[in-house]
């Protein structure tokens, strides 16, 4: 639950900061530049995490489904062979 408010913080935090660095400097478009290579770079690291996260979750899913699938193939074999 918190993790979307810390990156609204930290949006907040960075557009105030670099429009006061605009201001002092007077260069708007190299602060425009570097806001974009940024932003750009933090989302994509994020998206990567995020991802890596959920590929990490679904190969779980899939070794256990993988293990009771084998579990469930066992026991129908134990009971073919007790009906026998």
């Amino acid at each position: 639950m918190q993790q979307p408010y810390s990156r609204v913080l930290i949006l907040h935090v960075v557009v105030l900061a670099g429009g006061y660095v605009v201001r002092l400097l007077g260069q708007p478009m190299l602060a425009l530049v570097l806001l974009i290579v940024l932003k750009t770079g933090f989302d994509l690291r994020a998206h990567l995490r995020q991802h890596g996260r959920l590929e990490a979750a679904r190969a779980s899913a899939r070794d256990q489904d993988g293990l009771n699938i084998a579990n469930f193939d066992a026991r129908s074999q134990r009971r073919e062979d007790s009906q026998r």
